[in-house]
C-alpha cells in the first residue's frame, strides 16, 4: 500500500479544509456509524431525485424542488466516500464484498424514485428498464473500484468522474439507450446554471457535476483523516472554488447577456395541440376516425393562420394509423392529396406533421427467419407545401422497447417486455443523416429541424439537423402517455437544454402539454396548459445556417477530453507499476 493511499489520521487530520465543515461533521459521523452505508444510499436517492424533478407535491400544489444544480453535486459524494474507504477499514461495519450490490440498490432506486412514471405503460416494461438501467449505470463505479485500489484519491475519484462522462456518452449511443438520468441533465431545471453548454453541451455539465460530488467527497475523506492529501489546503481550496462557483458566475452573466437578437429576421410558426388521447381516442377509430382527426387539427389551424403565417406544426402521430403512406408513391397517397388540398387555401405555408409511412424491401430480400422480407416502417415527420414534392425525416432515435427491440438475434425472446405507448410498437426504420425542411414558398433561407420526440433528449444528434442547416427547432411529440407526471415536464425541460446549445429558438407541437416557443437561452416562452386543446403562435428568430455554436460545431468533445484523462491515468498506473 502506497503512502498516498494509507490511513494517516495524524497528517490527514492536520489537512482540515473548511469547505462546508459543519455538514461535513454531522455527515462523517453518520457515516461512520454502523449503518452508514445506508445514510450514503439515502442521500444519494434522495438529492439526485431532487435534482430531475421540476417539482414536487401533488397536482393541485406543485412546488419547486429547488437547486438542482447543488442537489446534483453532493448526492454521489457520502457514497463515493464509503467506496474510497471500503478497501481500508469496516466502516459501517458491513462485509467490503456488499459495497458494489449496494451501490447498485441505491441506483435503482434513484431510477425508480425519478422516472417511476414509466409505469404508466406497462409494469414489465418499467421493470426492466429501472433494472437495466441500474446495473448500467454501475460500471463507472467499477472503474472508480478498480482505480481507488490502485492510485491515491485524487486520481481516483477525476478518473471516476471522466468515466462518468464516457458512460453517458456510451449510453446515448448504442441499442439499449437510455439516457435520461444523465446528470447534465438536471441542469434543465436551473437554465442560469447552463448557458455553457453551448460550449460543451450537457455532458459537459455531467464533468462538473461528477467532479463536484468527488471534490466533496474528497474534502469528507481529508477531514475524516482517512487519505493523507496531495493538495495543500490552500491548494484545495483554489481547485473547489475554481471548478465548483466558477462556471455558475460564468452562466448567470451569460444569461443575462444572452437572448434573442432582435436584428434577425423571423418567421411566425403555429404549432398546435389537438390534445387526443393515445389509449382511448387516437388509434380506435380506424379510417374514418383518423380523417376526423386530421380535419381536426385543420380546422384548428385555421383559426391561427394569418398571412404572416409560415410553418405550421402537428404533433407526432398527428395523423394516426391506420393512415399510412407508401414511400414508392407517396404522391398518389390519399392523405397526401387531402392536405394538399387544404394547403391550396393558404399557399404561403408549410405543414410538417407526424405519420407512419412505409417502405418495401427490393424484390427478392429475404427477412431472418429466411421468408421474404416484410416493408420497413417508420415513424415519419411529413413535409408538404403548396408547391414543391413531400419530404420524409424517419425518426432515428427509437425509443428502446417501445419502436425498436434492441439487438433482436440476442433479446428476441424479451419482446413481450415492451412498453405500449399507445403507438406502433415493434422494431422500426430509421435513416443515416439528419435532414431539414426548407420554405419552399415566401421565406427562403428559412429551415426547420424536425426533432421527433424521444430524439429531443440527445444534445449531439439536435445538433447534427443544425449543421445540417437548420434555422430553428421543430419538436413534434406524444408526452400523452405520461399522464400528469414529471414525465412530460423533464422532456420538455430537456429541450431548453437543446435550445442552448444550438442556439436554436424551438416551437415545440405536442399531442397534449406542453406545446409552445423556447428562445435560445432556454426560457420557455407562450405555452399550453396539460389536457388542453389549443393552437399557439409565435414569431420564431432565424440564424443563419452559418452561425453554429462551438458545441454545434464540434459536438461532444468533451468525450475526447475525458478519454484524454483516463488515457493519462493509465500511463501513470503503468509507470508506477514498475
Amino acid at each position: 500500500m502506497s503512502k498516498e493511499n494509507s490511513l494517516s489520521s495524524s497528517e490527514g487530520s492536520s489537512y482540515s479544509p473548511k469547505l462546508l465543515n459543519p455538514i461535513a461533521n454531522w455527515l462523517i459521523t453518520r457515516l461512520q456509524q454502523p449503518f452508514g452505508i445506508w445514510w450514503a444510499i439515502g442521500w444519494l436517492v434522495l438529492f439526485h431525485s431532487l435534482a430531475f424533478m421540476p417539482y414536487i407535491g401533488i397536482e393541485s400544489m406543485q412546488i419547486p424542488a429547488g437547486p438542482t444544480a447543488i442537489w446534483a453535486m453532493i448526492g454521489a459524494a457520502p457514497l463515493l466516500f464509503m467506496a474510497y474507504t471500503e478497501r481500508f477499514s469496516n466502516i459501517g461495519h458491513k462485509p467490503k464484498a456488499r459495497l458494489m450490490p449496494r451501490v447498485y440498490l441505491a441506483l435503482l432506486f434513484w431510477n425508480i424514485v425519478t422516472t417511476w412514471w414509466i409505469w404508466n405503460s406497462t409494469a414489465e416494461g418499467a421493470t426492466a428498464a429501472f433494472v437495466l438501467n441500474a446495473l448500467f449505470q454501475c460500471s463507472p463505479w467499477w472503474v472508480f473500484r478498480f482505480l481507488q485500489r490502485r492510485t491515491c484519491a485524487e486520481y481516483a475519484l477525476v478518473g471516476f468522474a471522466c468515466a462518468q462522462v464516457l458512460f453517458e456518452y456510451g449510453h446515448a449511443n448504442w441499442d439499449l439507450s437510455w439516457s435520461w438520468l444523465n446528470l447534465g441533465n438536471s441542469l434543465a431545471f436551473n437554465l442560469s446554471l447552463a448557458q455553457w453548454y453551448s460550449v460543451t453541451g450537457a455532458l459537459g455539465g455531467s464533468l462538473w457535476l461528477w467532479l463536484g460530488n468527488g471534490i466533496i467527497a474528497y474534502a469528507l475523506l481529508v477531514k475524516a483523516g482517512l487519505v493523507h492529501p496531495q493538495l495543500s489546503s490552500r491548494r484545495f481550496r483554489t481547485v473547489a472554488l475554481v471548478w465548483i462557483p466558477v462556471p455558475m458566475l460564468i452562466s448567470v452573466l451569460l444569461y443575462f447577456q444572452n437572448g434573442t437578437n432582435p436584428d434577425l429576421p423571423t418567421a411566425e410558426v403555429l404549432v398546435v395541440q389537438p390534445n387526443v388521447d393515445p389509449y382511448t381516442e387516437k388509434y380506435t377509430g380506424g379510417f374514418e376516425g383518423a380523417r376526423q382527426q386530421v380535419a381536426l387539427m385543420c380546422q384548428q389551424s385555421e383559426t391561427k393562420i394569418t398571412a404572416q403565417t409560415r410553418f405550421v406544426l402537428w404533433p407526432e402521430t398527428s395523423i394516426p394509423y391506420p393512415i399510412m403512406i407508401d414511400e414508392d408513391h407517396t404522391e398518389q397517397a390519399d392523405i397526401v392529396r387531402l392536405l394538399r388540398q387544404w394547403l391550396a387555401r393558404h399557399p404561403h405555408i408549410q405543414l410538417v406533421a407526424g405519420i407512419n409511412t412505409y417502405k418495401h424491401q427490393p424484390a427478392g430480400t429475404l427477412g431472418p427467419d429466411g421468408k421474404p422480407a416484410e416493408p420497413d416502417v417508420f415513424n415519419t415527420a411529413l413535409h408538404l407545401s403548396a408547391k414543391g414534392p413531400a419530404e420524409l425525416y424517419h425518426k432515428s432515435k427509437l425509443v428502446p422497447g417501445v419502436e425498436q427491440l434492441p439487438y433482436p438475434q440476442v433479446l428476441n425472446m424479451l419482446g413481450s417486455l415492451a412498453i405500449d405507448l399507445g403507438g406502433t410498437v415493434g422494431s422500426l426504420g430509421k435513416q443515416p443523416n439528419r435532414a431539414v425542411f426548407a420554405d419552399t414558398g415566401l421565406a427562403p433561407g428559412v429551415a426547420v429541424s424536425p426533432v421527433i420526440c424521444y430524439e429531443s433528449i440527445y444534445g449531439d444528434f439536435c445538433s447534427g439537423f443544425t449543421r445540417s442547416g437548420g434555422t430553428y427547432i421543430g419538436i413534434i411529440t406524444n408526452d400523452a402517455w405520461w399522464g400528469r407526471t414529471n414525465g412530460h415536464r423533464q422532456h420538455l425541460a430537456y429541450a431548453s437544454l437543446r435550445a442552448i446549445e444550438s442556439g436554436r429558438m424551438i416551437a415545440r407541437s405536442a399531442n397534449t402539454g406542453i406545446s409552445g416557443f423556447i428562445n435560445e437561452r432556454g426560457d420557455l416562452l407562450d405555452h399550453s396548459a396539460y389536457d388542453e386543446r389549443t393552437v399557439l403562435v409565435g414569431q420564431v428568430s432565424q440564424h443563419p445556417a452559418t452561425d453554429l455554436t462551438l458545441y454545434a460545431r464540434f459536438g461532444d468533445w468533451v468525450v475526447w477530453l475525458a478519454l484524454g484523462v483516463l488515457g493519462v491515468l493509465g500511463v501513470v498506473l503503468a509507470v508506477r507499476r514498475r
